[in-house]
């Protein structure tokens, strides 16, 4: 089997893509994989055979003096390192474009990619050599998906192409400007429209999409591996980790945390919380709320190192906020930092509104803890640092629940068959 893998972001396992795809790929027998990603980051993985990359700053350039925009990459040219490399300067500028939402830029860009000028002799090259069985993408970035799809059936109408929504796409289309809105609406409803499987990234967004376009949509969660034991004996002071992004309002539900640990803590530390993330953060903003003794920023890690941090831990975190905008973008995802939270071996802590997809999930996990009232943030976490006996029992209730529902072998399995199936294959994939 051969898998084209499309993305924005390099397949680096130490970034929210390149650690969810890692999770479901890893280990597939007589596979090849092939990534086309739109940035100048480094990946760092090895299952991939051949990249190719262009930006939309490459291509630009690239036009205006008349020449080629894309590059090729083998695993050799890439020097793997097992430390983290998304903290480059390109990362500092998409955050910035985020985090300033300038219509204007994202239309400039998106105009770019709709433009084709990328789809020339080097990514004709790089296609016929990856020969793709199947397409994957997640279900975003329309205005490179599309003409991509578009490009390759041309060349090998017999492609699969298989998407996941991670996100609830159209209700963030219908807060774009309305000179956007239109062709990225068109565009998710072709790349859905030709898609022969779909996933979701929750139970909620399942049937939101399926109901919007009258196709199947499975859930589709990331695997828990169990290679770090429980603990025996709680830390002193209590460590509380939270390892993901901060956007979407999550950095204001983890202030709300700070400010209820500097009140625990103001006979003495009791507990602790550390946050792991490749997210930029002001730096007044970091002076202000990370004081190095009630929390602590870390930044980014690898994979591994925030596989051994949550095991370490006492309690793990997942937040969202409770301000409307951001619970309305996020009420039908699913943060793929749960599957890592549940195989930690620590007692989970989920803090948000009701009815969001994640909390709601988190709600019916032995062991797991929820605070979906603001309000409640201190006596919850009060209660927990003066109940400490419980968190080891809980933790192996939650333990439990992981094997249970989300080993990541059987999710491997299910996931390689379905690809299969769509292309005829069979083949069982190697156990870890």
């Amino acid at each position: 089997m051969r898998v084209l893998v499309f993305s924005q972001a390099a397949w680096n396992t130490a970034n929210s893509f390149g650690n969810t795809v890692t999770n479901w790929f890893d280990g597939w027998e007589d596979t090849h994989f092939f990534h086309f990603y739109a940035r100048q980051q480094k990946p760092n993985t090895d299952i991939v055979e051949k990249y190719y990359h262009v930006s939309a700053v490459e291509i630009l350039k690239k036009a205006l003096r008349g020449k080629q925009a894309g590059s090729v990459l083998e695993p050799a040219d890439v020097a793997v390192k097992e430390t983290a490399t998304d903290t480059n300067a390109e990362q500092e500028q998409i955050a910035k474009l985020h985090k300033s939402s300038n219509e204007i830029l994202y239309w400039g860009m998106e105009q770019v990619w709709r433009s084709g000028r990328w789809l020339n002799r080097r990514f004709d090259a790089f296609v016929e050599e990856a020969d793709p069985d199947v397409i994957f993408a997640f279900a975003t970035s329309p205005y490179i998906l599309e003409p991509a799809i578009k490009y390759i059936k041309t060349k090998k109408p017999s492609v699969k192409v298989v998407l996941w929504i991670a996100d609830d796409i159209l209700a963030g289309y219908e807060q774009n400007a309305w000179y956007r809105r239109g062709y990225l609406r068109k565009g998710i409803d072709y790349c859905i429209d030709s898609a022969d499987k779909l996933y979701g990234a929750s139970v909620e967004m399942c049937e939101k999409y399926s109901s919007i376009y009258g196709k199947e949509v499975k859930p589709l969660y990331k695997g828990c591996t169990f290679d770090r034991p429980l603990k025996e004996n709680n830390n002193s002071p209590l460590r509380m980790a939270y390892a993901g992004n901060l956007l979407y309002g999550r950095i204001d539900t983890l202030k709300e945390i700070i400010k209820t640990l500097r009140e625990i803590n103001s006979g003495g530390t009791r507990a602790v919380l550390e946050v792991y993330s490749n997210t930029p953060i002001d730096e007044n903003e970091k002076h202000q709320w990370f004081d190095d003794v009630n929390a602590f920023y870390k930044g980014v890690r690898t994979y591994e190192e925030i596989k051994g941090i949550l095991n370490e831990a006492d309690i793990v975190l997942h937040v969202e906020s409770f301000e409307p905008e951001q619970m309305e973008a996020v009420k039908y995802s699913f943060s793929t930092k749960i599957i890592d939270c549940l195989q930690s071996g620590s007692v989970v802590l989920g803090i948000g509104p009701v009815n969001i997809a994640s909390i709601e999930y988190l709600r019916k996990v032995d062991g797991a803890f929820v605070v979906d009232d603001p309000s409640m943030i201190y006596e919850s976490l009060n209660n927990l640092v003066n109940r400490q006996e419980y968190l080891l029992e809980k933790a192996r209730s939650t333990r439990e629940y992981a094997i249970e529902n989300h080993e990541i072998s059987r999710v491997r399995q299910r996931l390689y068959d379905d690809f299969s199936k769509l292309i005829g294959h069979t083949q069982r994939v190697v156990e870890d």
